[in-house]
């Protein structure tokens, strides 16, 4: 988060330049993207401590149940109701996505602390589409996402402070990974995520992170031999 936030102050000075933004401070939004940056901090926390725990299709299949989550949170607070063919559509995918990744899916006891902790980041990431949806119409994207991604940086330097975790990388490896991270997954990965809030509906924008554990079973197949299923070899 702390690498990704330089490029993301560019990207918002750039708006401002635009005039698609009139301040870079957030007057009348500073709540919504306090809470939001809270839960993806909590959500990025839950979703890593849960892969030492269980595997990483479990941990990514889990943690995008925010397909269901969504919807549901929708219906008690706003009473925003999906369509059944939504509903299909969405147990489909599901399906599909177990069907799928097939051996690398295991549940069982030893996964159960894991794959718990994932599901409740999938909450999290529920949480937060929601929140960025109800302020995302009225702000720019790159001022969203350097004031959530100022505050996910805050609350993960408490959760890093009060664990016990390393705070800085140590080899040159780590550091790559992490600046990885910073620049595919959050700067694109979730700048795009939240583009996307802007056009379509949140339900539908969770329904797409289905994607995240197709990827997930595929790359860990390749790289970490956590096999799709006993009929597929690699080549």
């Amino acid at each position: 988060m702390l690498l990704a936030l330089p490029f993301l102050f560019l990207w918002m000075v750039w708006e401002k330049r635009e005039h698609a933004l009139p301040s870079l401070v957030p007057f009348g939004h500073i709540i919504s993207l306090l809470i939001a940056g809270a839960f993806f901090a909590i959500d990025l926390a839950l979703w890593n401590w849960s892969i030492d725990h269980t595997t990483i299709v479990n941990s990514t299949l889990f943690n995008n149940t925010a397909v269901f989550f969504a919807p549901f949170i929708l219906w008690l607070t706003i009473g925003e109701r999906q369509t059944l063919w939504f509903i299909l559509m969405t147990c489909l995918g599901f399906i599909g996505c177990i069907f799928l990744v097939g051996e690398s899916l295991t549940i069982s006891v030893t996964n159960l602390l894991g794959d718990c902790v994932a599901l409740t980041s999938g909450l999290m990431v529920a949480l937060y589409l929601i929140t960025l949806k109800r302020i995302r119409e009225e702000i720019t994207t790159g001022f969203l996402m350097f004031w959530t991604g100022f505050f996910s940086l805050l609350f993960l330097a408490l959760f890093a402070y009060l664990f016990g975790e390393p705070f800085w990388p140590f080899t040159l490896k780590d550091l790559l990974s992490i600046f990885g991270q910073a620049i595919l997954v959050h700067i694109l990965g979730q700048g795009f995520l939240a583009y996307s809030l802007g056009k379509i509906p949140t339900a539908y924008t969770a329904l797409i992170l289905f994607l995240a554990p197709l990827t997930a079973a595929v790359l860990g197949w390749i790289i970490f031999n956590e096999a799709l299923s006993e009929v597929i070899t690699p080549w």
